[in-house]
């Protein structure tokens, strides 16, 4: 009987163990996955920039020919 016991204990304890490493796992790539997003972001912010900067420059190039 107290084997028993102590074999349930025993497991419940490594069942925990695993637990805990799932979700240290989890979260990690939680972080790496909100790290690239955050990158992605940037990157189409960049590409917003781009896109205004190239705008004006053919406004600027329209005002040019018209004068």
């Amino acid at each position: 009987m107290e084997e028993n016991r102590k074999l349930h204990e025993q497991a419940v304890s490594l069942q925990e163990k695993v637990m805990v490493q799932e979700k240290v796992e989890m979260e990690e790539q939680q972080t790496a996955l909100e790290a690239e997003l955050s990158l992605e972001g940037i990157e189409g912010d960049r590409s917003e920039e781009d896109r205004i900067t190239e705008a004006e420059k053919n406004e600027r190039q329209k005002k040019m020919l018209l004068v």
